[in-house]
């Protein structure tokens, strides 16, 4: 839920919230939050390179976890950064693994 809150103010322009938890989360529980908020910042100031990791990060961790919901959010995420980075066949190449994901999950469903 973090996340979407997050993305939300980021979305809005509203970045005091990403300052409040960046000084409010401990280090070690909030290691995840913590990568989210330093992608998204970096994001914010169009520094679309370490965005790109930060949020690579997450998506890494939500695969070993096997957490598929998240793996389909940062995977939206990372397209959406390839696009403004310019990099238009990585884009490509993460909208196959989402599409590939939503056909995993919606067989999974059917049985």
């Amino acid at each position: 839920m973090y996340y979407h809150l997050l993305l939300a103010y980021f979305r809005i322009g509203d970045l005091s919230a990403l300052k409040e938890w960046c000084e409010k989360a401990p280090t070690k529980q909030w290691s995840s939050l913590r990568w989210f908020i330093q992608g998204i910042k970096a994001w914010s100031c169009n520094d679309y390179e370490t965005a790109r990791e930060s949020f690579h990060v997450l998506y890494s961790e939500a695969m070993l976890n096997k957490e598929m919901d998240w793996v389909d959010f940062f995977l939206s995420i990372r397209i959406e950064l390839e696009e403004y980075f310019g990099k238009t066949e990585n884009a490509l190449v993460l909208l196959k693994e989402q599409m590939a994901l939503h056909s995993k999950k919606q067989k999974l469903e059917r049985t």
